[in-house]
């Protein structure tokens, strides 16, 4: 029984620990974007949302190409992040519903 425990902990950890470096790394990517003034500067993540609902730049670079705001579809509202809290709360419901 604490061995099973145990497992589940560790199982825990690991999953708030992914969830956590993937929230990290988002915001530590630098994303090129094109001001109106045609200046090329280097965002992250939060900053290019903010840019995007004020119509502060012209275009940003996904890995898929450039984006032209006003011709190519963006996405709409900010995105959210999950918090350490919020991955908990998720986890702990799952487990629960997995050992019922």
């Amino acid at each position: 029984m604490i061995s099973g425990t145990i497992s589940l902990v560790i199982v825990a950890v690991i999953i708030i620990a992914k969830g956590l470096a993937t929230q990290y790394s988002q915001d530590s990517m630098l994303i090129p974007v094109y001001y109106p003034d045609l200046r090329l500067e280097y965002v992250n993540a939060s900053t290019l949302d903010n840019l995007i609902e004020t119509n502060g730049i012209m275009k940003f670079k996904r890995n898929t190409g450039w984006v032209t705001l006003g011709v190519d579809p963006v996405r709409s509202g900010k995105r959210v992040r999950t918090s350490l809290r919020g991955t908990y709360k998720s986890m702990a419901r799952t487990m629960h519903d997995i050992f019922q």
